[in-house]
């Protein structure tokens, strides 16, 4: 939601998007989360979300976060379970 609001009250077109994105990311990180990403391909659904409602648009971040923390897990912790394996399964 404080996306949202900060997206209605910004007043510049220009680099609007990136600068709500990074004010959020801020927030998370401030907050000891992980930034959030929103792929090119979810881009568009993103934009239609902003022009709705801040509800899509927190659903957009939720589903935004989830992906991830999703990709956290797959590109940290499943490489180091792999690591911590003993020897014998690994081979």
């Amino acid at each position: 939601k404080v996306h949202y609001l900060f997206m209605v009250a910004y007043p510049f077109s220009a680099w609007s998007g990136i600068v709500g994105r990074l004010f959020v990311n801020m927030l998370l990180m401030h907050n000891g989360l992980l930034p959030l990403v929103i792929h090119s391909h979810e881009r568009q659904r993103y934009y239609q979300a902003l022009a709705t409602s801040p509800i899509m648009v927190t659903r957009i971040m939720a589903d935004a976060y989830e992906n991830t923390l999703d990709n956290a897990e797959h590109h940290f912790v499943e490489p180091r379970k792999q690591v911590m394996e003993p020897a014998s399964k690994v081979a």
